[in-house]
Formats: C-alpha cells, sequence, structure tokens
C-alpha cells in the first residue's frame, strides 16, 4: 500500500482509499461507468472484481449471456427447421399438383385417341386449373384440344369435376354439355369486339404433345 497526500488538507491517505479520512476530500474518485459496472443488476449489492460474479445473490452475466447466446442459436435452428418443412411440404404439393395434371391431359389424350379411332394430328392443347360452380358441372380441372378431323379443324374438351367425376365433350352433344367447349373456346381466343381472352389457360409446347402422344404408342 502507498500513501498519496490528500490535495485537499495534505494529510497522508492510502492510494487504496476513495477518501480522505480528515477532511472527507475524494481522493480516489471511481468513475460512473466503473461504479455501475461493478454493482449486481439482480440485487444491487457490490460484484467480485475478480470474478465477475455477485458476493451477495451468486449472479453470474457471463454465464447469462452465454445462455442467451444458446438460446438464440436454438432458436435459429428450430426456425431453419420449421421454414425446411414447410418449403419441402409445399414441394410435395407441388409436385403432386403437377403429377395431377399431367394425369387429366394424358386422360383427355386417351379419350380422344378412343373417339377418333387413334390418335389424330393435335394442334394445340390448353388447360386450365382454374374451378368453378356451375349449375351443371362444379368443375376443378379442363383440358381443351384442337386437332384436325375429318372436317377439318375440331375440338374437344375434356373436364373434371370436384367430385373426380369427368366428361368427355365434343361439339355434336347435347347443348348444355357442348356449352362448356364454346366457352372453352371464348375464353382461349376471345371475341373480337367483346372481350379479350381469359388467361385462366395454359397452353402446351409441341414437344410436349409429343410427348403425350408417346405415351399412347
Amino acid at each position: 500500500m502507498a500513501l498519496i497526500k490528500c490535495v485537499e488538507c495534505g494529510n497522508d491517505v492510502s492510494d487504496k482509499a476513495t477518501r480522505c479520512p480528515k477532511c472527507g476530500k475524494e481522493v480516489n474518485p471511481v468513475s460512473h461507468d466503473k461504479k455501475k459496472s461493478n454493482i449486481c443488476k439482480e440485487c444491487g449489492q457490490e460484484m467480485d472484481s475478480t470474478t465477475g460474479i455477485c458476493l451477495n445473490c451468486g449472479f453470474d452475466p457471463v454465464r447469462i449471456e452465454q445462455k442467451k447466446r444458446k438460446a438464440k442459436k436454438k432458436i435459429g435452428l428450430i426456425v431453419s427447421s420449421i421454414t425446411a418443412v414447410v418449403v419441402l411440404a409445399f414441394g410435395i404439393m407441388f409436385v403432386q399438383d403437377v403429377n395431377t395434371g399431367n394425369s387429366y391431359i394424358l386422360a383427355a389424350c386417351k379419350e380422344l385417341a378412343d373417339e377418333e379411332n387413334g390418335f389424330p394430328d393435335v394442334r394445340n392443347i390448353y388447360y386450365s386449373e382454374k374451378p368453378a360452380e356451375d349449375s351443371t358441372i362444379d368443375y376443378i380441372y379442363r383440358v381443351y384440344i384442337e386437332y384436325r378431323g375429318s372436317l377439318g379443324t375440331e375440338s374437344v374438351i375434356y373436364i373434371v369435376d370436384n367430385k373426380g367425376n369427368t366428361y368427355f365433350i365434343t361439339a355434336y352433344m347435347d347443348e348444355k354439355l357442348s356449352c362448356y367447349l364454346t366457352i372453352a373456346e371464348f375464353e382461349i381466343n376471345g371475341l373480337e369486339g367483346f372481350f379479350e381472352p381469359s388467361g385462366d389457360w395454359e397452353k402446351l409446347s409441341s414437344s410436349e404433345i409429343e410427348e403425350y402422344e408417346k405415351k399412347l404408342e
């Protein structure tokens, strides 16, 4: 221990003391930040300057901070796992939807091949996944096919309703059903001077049509 002089009264004071025992003058002021850092946040008592642990309640800020970091890391892993599961679920649903759509289109092509005694020269295939409630058919999927028939360019429509029932409709059927073919043609091509194509239909490429044709061979 060393002695220092009090700047107020000149008395010898220990360098460890904070105030002069004679006049009370502060000789070794401790900064406010240092005082604050040495006070326990839990009980307000002094913390050990060496270990950083509260002498009164045992509060250990370093250990608490480590627990917080571990908790954050654990939460991050949980969130990442949930995100991965959600992405995987949506991926599976997407693949299932694509496979279901493919099966509908293939079924429509088979119906057409049966109708024409062989798969004809198909020009275009369109499909729509937009559902609609109707007085006759509450459909969830439609396939529209244009092909070269005996009378020139002809068309058919294949419809799947919300109960899984299917309808293969030609222009020569009852008007109650053939109207679905007319509606599809208007939606796909529009009607000049009245309305534009609806945009609810997707068109297959020629290579995609060839793939379906190969599946029928």
